[in-house]
């Protein structure tokens, strides 16, 4: 789905455009689920701008999927279920930093993993950046979770001692 100019601004429109190559140091995805949430309309609005400002712009900035290639040292293989935010996760395909995606829990399908990563990963950041959790602190709780343009949900967050969310995935191989 990619934002296309039209006499009455900008639209949303399925079009077929090139596949996207990985290079070193990035992970190819074969998307699953995609989410569509507040920023995507900034997108159409043209207030907002995610990933190349060159060639068509792909909305959905949160997606799920399969790796289909990455470099060794990333910790990922192909098979591997992930999520990720993405500059143009409404898409078949997706390349993205090999920092970024984030292993799916077992029992979470592709769609709740492309509705919950942008909740994870903004309270992630809460936590670690604004909120300075280290891993001296052992654990954190909280019943409210950020949420874009809606009432706040009631989701749980438990942070495990070192820091790191249980839902995270990636602590086998880094740090988060």
């Amino acid at each position: 789905m990619v934002v296309a100019d039209s006499p009455s601004g900008p639209t949303i429109e399925r079009r077929d455009i090139d596949a996207p190559v990985r290079g070193a140091g990035q992970v190819l995805i074969d998307v699953r689920a995609a989410s569509v949430n507040r920023a995507d309309l900034a997108v159409r609005a043209g207030t907002h701008v995610t990933g190349p400002t060159t060639g068509p712009t792909v909305v959905g900035l949160d997606c799920a999927g399969v790796v289909l290639e990455a470099d060794a040292e990333s910790g990922l293989a192909p098979g591997d279920r992930v999520m990720t935010m993405v500059g143009g996760g409404l898409a078949e395909r997706v390349v993205v930093d090999a920092r970024l995606p984030i292993r799916l829990p077992d029992a979470w399908s592709f769609e709740t993993g492309a509705a919950a990563v942008t909740g994870l990963m903004t309270g992630h950041n809460a936590l670690r950046t604004a909120g300075r959790l280290a891993p001296a602190n052992r654990s954190w709780s909280t019943r409210r979770a950020p949420a874009s343009g809606r009432r706040p949900s009631r989701s749980r967050a438990n942070w495990a001692p070192g820091g790191c969310s249980p839902a995270c995935g990636r602590c086998a191989t880094r740090r988060c």
